[in-house]
């Protein structure tokens, strides 16, 4: 066997190292984030009566319509404005982050144990992914990806949102802008077409998440299209893979926009303003 070749292998992947930068994010993320209801044993929820109540009600409203709840049969029509239909289109969906809850329901935990473990497994894929996303996109040392991802996933705009639930779940979106970097990276490859595939999947669940991440997910990818189509030397290195990978984007495309057609049709459909009565004369 000739030794040369074993002299320029990569050295061997460290399984320990690799998972120790996210678990020390997680960790550190849940301590700050979330050490009031820590220490007290699970019991003490954060947050107010307002849109904690509402987004508690809006997962379990997911999970009861999987059960087949005889309440909730339809999906679209939760029961709070009843007989008023398609009210599950006046807000955020929050499907795309309720499985963790459907897993806390299904091996038996009440609606308020689950709730409270599922904002705890959300702030842990938040700092999960946010570890990944700048050790992949950004190429951050494991020590700085590790402390970038608590800042992202417990700095003090995400502990706020502990008030508003609907918009603490962020790993849809960096998992969406990581798998576009790696995919503009590696154009022409088994990878790209994985990545791009990834990207739409992402999307979807975000979209089927947070009407408002994924509306400012949108809007900050289109100025930065514009940004790349503004400047020469970025708009060949953007647009060569495109044109590489234009089949596996085309298809993805396509496949983001058959999961996003029933939200889509919910969003658009005109009678969701007003189906109780005549609209108040001004």
């Amino acid at each position: 066997m000739d030794p040369v070749p074993l002299l320029h292998r990569p050295p061997p992947r460290n399984v320990g190292l690799a998972i120790a930068a996210p678990a020390l994010a997680v960790a550190a993320s849940l301590l700050l984030a979330h050490h009031t209801l820590l220490a007290s044993g699970l019991r003490r929820v954060p947050g107010d009566p307002g849109d904690v109540r509402f987004v508690h009600y809006c997962i379990e409203h997911t999970w009861a319509w999987l059960a087949g709840h005889p309440l909730h049969r339809h999906f679209w029509d939760l029961p709070f404005f009843f007989p008023a239909p398609e009210v599950g289109a006046y807000s955020d969906v929050l499907f795309g982050v309720a499985p963790p809850y459907w897993l806390f329901r299904a091996l038996g935990a009440g609606p308020d144990r689950a709730y409270v473990l599922w904002l705890l497994c959300t702030s842990s894929l938040n700092a999960a992914v946010a570890t990944w996303f700048l050790q992949s996109t950004i190429g951050v040392g494991r020590l700085g990806a590790a402390a970038g991802a608590v800042l992202l996933a417990a700095g003090a705009p995400r502990v706020h949102f502990l008030y508003h639930p609907q918009l603490i779940s962020t790993y849809w979106l960096l998992a969406i802008v990581g798998l576009v970097v790696l995919a503009v990276r590696a154009p022409g490859t088994r990878r790209a077409r994985a990545a791009w595939f990834g990207t739409a999947l992402a999307f979807a669940a975000q979209a089927w998440s947070s009407y408002y991440l994924c509306w400012f997910l949108a809007f900050a990818l289109g100025v930065a299209a514009l940004a790349v189509l503004g400047d020469r030397q970025i708009r060949g290195m953007v647009l060569e893979p495109l044109r590489q990978d234009g089949a596996a984007i085309a298809a993805a495309a396509v496949l983001c926009a058959l999961l996003l057609f029933p939200l889509l049709r919910a969003w658009a459909i005109p009678g969701t303003v007003c189906q109780l009565g005549t609209p108040p004369r001004l």
